[in-house]
């Protein structure tokens, strides 16, 4: 009886995980068209509606991550443009957004077999890859987008003290070897669930 009320509570994480997963794919397909579609009107409009006077420096800031901000004002004495900046934000983050539609489809899948308790099938182990190399992918990916709008910023502005660096994200390619490592694992699981289902 306990064993069977695991069970059930195990299917409606996972159902729960699955509808979850499903949310957030939607979400990110949503928020990415947004941006695309964000980019398209500044591209249309004229740059002075990106101007930035000295006098409106004073609310201006740019935050990295939490880890750099830039008070403007205390670095730039003339005006500024940033639509190269805002274009170059609009068109980077859906790329981004795509990658992590792919991750999230993908393991919507491995959820859909697991609450099907077929978690050892060819389609699992081919989604555990390509998730294993959208974050591979994104701990470069991800990064240069980051560097790419820094130094748009640093162009735009025209602050000589600052420089983008570029770093590979190695928490992320880390993440994406053990994936791999685990999708390999799974392919010789279902090549024993193969054998065993023949053996019946």
């Amino acid at each position: 009886m306990g064993k069977e009320f695991s069970t059930e509570q195990f299917k409606k994480l996972i159902s729960f995980a699955a509808g979850l997963t499903k949310v957030m794919f939607f979400g990110t397909i949503i928020f990415g068209s947004l941006f695309i579609m964000a980019g398209i009107v500044v591209l249309i409009l004229d740059r002075d509606w990106f101007t930035v006077t000295e006098a409106m420096m004073g609310s201006l800031t740019f935050d990295f991550n939490s880890a750099v901000e830039i008070n403007a004002s205390e670095l730039i004495d003339q005006d500024i443009n940033l639509k190269s900046v805002v274009l170059a934000t609009c068109f980077s983050i859906p790329v981004i957004f795509g990658l992590v539609a792919v991750i999230l489809h993908y393991l919507s899948r491995i959820l859909s077999s697991l609450k099907d308790n077929t978690p050892f099938t060819n389609e699992n182990v081919k989604s555990l890859k390509v998730i294993a190399w959208s974050i591979i992918i994104s701990s470069v990916l991800v990064p240069a987008v980051e560097t790419f709008i820094f130094t748009m910023i640093i162009h735009s502005t025209g602050i000589e003290q600052l420089d983008s660096v570029f770093s590979i994200d190695l928490t992320a390619l880390f993440v994406g070897f053990l994936l791999l490592i685990l999708s390999h694992i799974f392919n010789y699981g279902t090549y024993l669930q193969k054998e065993y289902d023949q053996t019946l």
